[in-house]
């Protein structure tokens, strides 16, 4: 029995090791602003981001350009002009609930939902948005695969970062640095990151709960 146990804990140190070797794991927040959409209290779950600081299973690849077009015109400027980037999903998975947030506050844009905050940098907040196309902040212009806001495996989009600024100088393409908002690992090789946000632990019990009682009501 000992030396089982003793395999045992072999496995479980070479799964973890496995574990972390492909998965860049990121604490931090999203709060709604008075600004263009909504969408509650958030966690951010992963972040995705480009060769070769981030595992494969979280990279993208991303180009950007000027563009005309608008995500929430409330809020455009049309002095300062508006940048589409080109996200490309080469992680083998597909996925959901995917904002961008500013690194801040090197970073400024105007079609901001709320604000981000990562964990490892409290008070540093960075206007972010959810990548969708609902609402009175629509930002994401095109799906290469299927027009459902799932980014899928080798899909593309485009999504537009309204009235672009960065102190740098650095596009809105490089999404280049591990860490989010204030926590970027480089601000000056980094403008933005792409950040998974899902409800917070309290927010899915108040919902399940309110599905549990629906479904009560109806027997």
């Amino acid at each position: 029995m000992p030396r089982i146990r003793t395999h045992l804990s072999a496995v479980l140190v070479i799964v973890a090791a496995g574990a972390s070797a492909v998965a860049h794991p990121v604490s931090g927040t999203y709060v709604d602003g008075v600004y263009c959409d909504n969408h509650g209290a958030l966690t951010a779950q992963e972040e995705l981001g480009r060769q070769p600081l981030f595992p494969m299973d979280e990279r993208i690849n991303t180009d950007s350009w000027t563009t005309t077009e608008t995500a929430c015109p409330a809020t455009d400027d049309l002095a300062i002009p508006n940048k589409m980037v080109l996200m490309i999903n080469l992680s083998g998975r597909e996925w959901e609930d995917l904002f961008y947030v500013a690194d801040c506050p090197w970073t400024d844009l105007s079609n901001w939902d709320g604000e981000a905050e990562d964990a490892d940098a409290p008070g540093l907040m960075g206007k972010a948005f959810r990548i969708d196309s609902v609402g009175a902040n629509s930002p994401l212009f095109y799906e290469s695969i299927a027009a459902d806001g799932v980014l899928q495996v080798g899909e593309s989009w485009q999504f537009i970062v309204q009235d672009y600024t960065n102190a740098f100088g650095l596009g809105a393409w490089e999404i280049d640095s591990l860490g989010f908002a204030g926590a970027s690992f480089d601000p000056s090789s980094s403008s933005g990151s792409v950040v998974q946000f899902v409800p917070e632990p309290s927010s899915l019990v108040v919902l399940l709960t309110g599905i549990g009682f629906v479904a009560f009501r109806r027997q």
